[in-house]
């Protein structure tokens, strides 16, 4: 089954790829004693490490699928009636660590000057267009002392699941919002933004039509 990164593998084909796994683990642990475990169901986070806990069993560790949507939400349901499933994510596992150390290592720097350019004025509303994991959103609600509400907007709901967990850990989840949308349709009012920028995002769209629609909601007239 051929796939690109950004497929949703596990929706796609959920009865194949979950008759395969089960076949595969019971055929690799035959009569090996793995004993079960009883973890408490839920998320949590240890050691930078994001991770959410389902069912009982002998124990599961599932690690990314790159940019799959859903990654192995469809999956687990049937995974966790035999096995106690623990689905991992966060800034240091795939391509989440790609993204984060790209922004931090890669343009970091540009956004520190635009955003000096700009001289934000406290309260002011920010839209990210193509947010991703929220990493370039996080610097800079630290890097304004949270005084900036700001909206990451992106089409990749396992992103913007990874966005709010990490959001969520520093603290930022009273300034950072995000929601799931695309460049060419933003799901916002006519002038309800103060700043809109976006990041290696507008070669993946129409981007005529990506800009016709930040400039909307920063409230300026189409030239």
């Amino acid at each position: 089954y051929q796939t690109d990164t950004a497929s949703d593998i596990a929706a796609d084909r959920t009865v194949e790829v979950a008759n395969g796994m089960l076949e595969f683990l019971a055929r690799n642990t035959q009569g090996q004693d793995i004993p079960p475990v009883s973890l408490p169901e839920g998320e949590g986070e240890v050691a930078g490490l994001i991770y959410r806990v389902q069912g009982s069993g002998p124990p599961l560790v599932l690690l990314p699928m790159q940019y799959s949507p859903s990654q192995w939400d469809s999956l687990l349901p049937r995974l966790s009636q035999s096995y106690c499933t623990i689905t991992l994510g966060g800034p240091n596992l795939g391509a989440i660590f790609s993204l984060e150390a790209r922004a931090k290592g890669g343009y970091l720097e540009p956004v520190r000057r635009l955003v000096a350019e700009l001289q934000l004025q406290s309260g002011e509303k920010i839209m990210d267009v193509g947010c991703g994991p929220g990493s370039i959103d996080r610097w800079l609600a630290h890097h304004t002392g949270q005084a900036n509400p700001i909206v990451g907007v992106d089409p990749g709901s396992y992103l913007l699941r990874e966005a709010r967990a990490m959001a969520q850990s520093e603290g930022l989840a009273e300034v950072l919002t995000f929601q799931e949308g695309g460049g060419e349709s933003l799901p916002f009012p006519d002038n309800s933004f103060d700043v809109a920028m976006s990041l290696t995002a507008i070669q993946y769209v129409d981007a005529d039509r990506m800009l016709r629609e930040m400039r909307r909601l920063l409230g300026w007239e189409a030239e």
